[in-house]
């Protein structure tokens, strides 16, 4: 049972250093190797926070454009929502009422709303 324990006690030693055996060989470079993260880190969080300054930046510019010209065509924009969602209300209303009409028609026809099982005891 000892001899179990040593072994898979060895086998996790030598995983273990075959993973870091570079590290093992040259540990000079453990300090500078976590001086590069950092570097790397510092430029990425840098180039992050760019991405979103651009970003704000041209949402600013978006909104200072778009709100003059919102004003401009606001005579023609509030009578084309309002026709819009008449249309979709409409036409949404219309596949609505279309199941129940469907029903008289289809028991006209001869087809049977639902299909009740033979086997099953009323």
């Amino acid at each position: 049972m000892r001899n179990e324990i040593q072994n898979e006690t060895a086998q996790t030693d030598q995983t273990q250093g075959s993973m870091f055996s570079f590290f093992n060989l040259f540990p000079f470079l453990l300090p500078m190797f976590e001086v590069i993260k950092m570097v790397v880190a510092s430029v990425a969080s840098v180039v992050y926070l760019g991405f979103a300054g651009v970003t704000l930046s041209g949402s600013a510019v978006a909104l200072a454009v778009s709100t003059p010209l919102f004003i401009i065509f606001s005579p023609i924009l509030l009578p084309a929502i309002a026709a819009t969602t008449v249309l979709a209300a409409g036409l949404g209303s219309k596949k609505v009422a279309a199941a129940p009409a469907a029903s008289p028609s289809l028991s006209l026809l001869g087809i049977p709303e639902s299909i009740k099982p033979s086997n099953v005891i009323p």
